[in-house]
């Protein structure tokens, strides 16, 4: 009976290596020109820790792959100072500045069926909404949260990574960068209405974004003690 479910076990281990349903992928988007904060965002300190290692500690327990998008080999090395060895950090694969350019840099190394996009200036990580968000992305081409005026936070969703790099290839082909042009080129999304988070984010604290320094304390009032 011991053999037994040891051999149970491996194949369960198998399976979760070589089937990709089981498996989870979070992307982190660090470009953009940071204009009103002055430098770069990912490496702005909150409470003594850079966005970019609030951001990855929080998405770490939620996924089974972290990929963090750099704009260069540059940034990339400044990043690689502050995320762990086990976290892969790709740059974009063209000239083209959006974050489009990210997701679909991204896409083609993610080893999941599913991919979690994230922006780096939102370094509140919910993991109950991260989680839900993957559930309703089962069986579409993505989830994406939707306000009640009709906006939507195509940064903040779970894509069918086959699809959204497709479909993303074709739109850079006409130089459009924005992630809102990838989640209208997607035939079924399921749209994720924000009071759905509310169950889990009463404040809708993991859609919060920093722009300024100013931004700095009140994001900061979310986030807990640093671990390191």
């Amino acid at each position: 009976m011991a053999r037994l479910l040891k051999l149970v076990k491996l194949k369960i281990l198998i399976a979760l290596i070589f089937n990709k349903n089981y498996l989870r992928t979070a992307v982190i988007l660090t470009g953009g020109k940071s204009t009103r904060m002055g430098r770069s965002k990912a490496l702005v300190k909150i409470k003594g820790k850079e966005m970019l290692a609030w951001a990855v500690e929080g998405l770490k327990p939620v996924v089974d792959e972290v990929i963090v998008v750099a704009k260069d080999e540059s940034t990339k090395s400044s990043y690689q100072k502050v995320v762990p060895k086990d976290v892969k950090i790709l740059t974009d694969v063209m000239s083209l500045d959006g974050p489009l350019v990210g997701i679909y840099s991204a896409f083609l190394e993610v080893t999941s069926e599913y991919a979690y996009v994230h922006p780096i200036d939102s370094p509140v990580i919910n993991k109950d909404v991260i989680e839900y968000l993957f559930q309703k992305a089962y069986g579409y081409d993505a989830s994406i949260v939707r306000w009640d005026d009709g906006s939507i936070e195509p940064m903040h969703a779970v894509y069918k990574v086959k699809t959204g790099l497709a479909e993303a290839r074709l739109i850079l082909d006409r130089e459009d960068t924005s992630a809102k042009a990838l989640a209208s080129r997607l035939e079924n999304v399921n749209y994720i209405p924000v009071d759905d988070l509310r169950k889990f984010d009463d404040k809708l604290a993991s859609l919060l974004n920093v722009n300024t320094p100013q931004d700095l304390d009140m994001i900061g009032a979310f986030l807990g003690s640093p671990s390191s």
